[in-house]
Formats: C-alpha cells, sequence, structure tokens
C-alpha cells in the first residue's frame, strides 16, 4: 500500500478524530462540575470519571502511534477530580489532538497497516485497526454522558460541531 493509497483511510480516522474533539467540547456545556461527580447507581462510573477516562485513552492512543508526551490524568488528585478545572481538561484533549492528527498524518502505509501487540477485539491489530477501535471506544463513551446529561436534566449530547 502507497502513501497515497492509504490516505482515504488516515482521512476517515482524522475525521472522526476531529468530530470526537467537538464532543468533547458539547459534552460539558451546562454541565455542573460538581454534580458530574455523582453517581446514577452505586456500581456506575460518575459523569467526570468517564470524561476523564477518554482524555487517558486519548493519551494512550497517542502513546500508540509514536508520541512520547505524558499524560496528566495520571497526576491528578482526588480533589482535582472532584473540583475539576474543564478548561484545563479540554486544553490537555485540544493538544494532544492536534499532535494525534499531525502524527497520523505522517505515518506511512507500511507502519499503519504494521501488527501491533494489542488485540482489539474487532480483530484488526494493525496500528490504523486500533486507531479505529479506540475512536469507536470513544464513541461508546460519548453515548454513556449523553445519557448522564440527561439525568442531570441537561439536554442530551449534541453532536453539532461549532
Amino acid at each position: 500500500m502507497t502513501q497515497e493509497s492509504h490516505t482515504p483511510l488516515v482521512q476517515a480516522a482524522t475525521k472522526q478524530l476531529i468530530f470526537n474533539l467537538a464532543l468533547f467540547h458539547n459534552a460539558i456545556e451546562q454541565v455542573n462540575p460538581h454534580k458530574a461527580n455523582e453517581k446514577v447507581m452505586a456500581n456506575a462510573s460518575s459523569f467526570n470519571f468517564i470524561f476523564l477516562h477518554l482524555i487517558s485513552s486519548r493519551f494512550s492512543m497517542a502513546k500508540m502511534i509514536g508520541l512520547e508526551i505524558p499524560n496528566p490524568t495520571k497526576e491528578i488528585t482526588a480533589e482535582e477530580k472532584f473540583n475539576p478545572d474543564y478548561t484545563l481538561w479540554l486544553h490537555w484533549v485540544d493538544d494532544i489532538t492536534s499532535k494525534i492528527e499531525l502524527k497520523l498524518k505522517q505515518l506511512s502505509a507500511g507502519e499503519l497497516m504494521a501488527a501491533q501487540k494489542f488485540n482489539p477485539p474487532t480483530g484488526d491489530n494493525s496500528l490504523l485497526g486500533i486507531v479505529q477501535f479506540l475512536l469507536f471506544h470513544e464513541a461508546y463513551h460519548f453515548g454513556q454522558l449523553g445519557i448522564l446529561r440527561k439525568t442531570m436534566q441537561l439536554e442530551s449530547l449534541s453532536f453539532s460541531v461549532k
């Protein structure tokens, strides 16, 4: 596969990456950060926990494609989880997303199609297959955030890109 022939695959992944970035921003619109720590039931995750998990997942994606950037979510204290700084959290997502987008466009077809140690449930353990799975993983959790928004008497997650 040549660099040119894998371009549509990379374009599809980067479009989803950018679309999901808009969902990060839309997800926290009008959310009370303190109310977002509440669980809808004992064995469920809170809105903030899922949101941080999504950010951490972006940093994992970055690492998988060869970016060595420390994951700031690993350093968050319990106090910061309960008093979140959504502006800072979005800054982290914006920054890592732009770096991932650039790196994906720089990878060769061989690098994108190379088998990795991680085996996602999709069965495609190529680097690009793993990126695609992680983007699906994000979509799954954005669905959860949309439902949790409803439990806070907010509109569900907006899919509009602003």
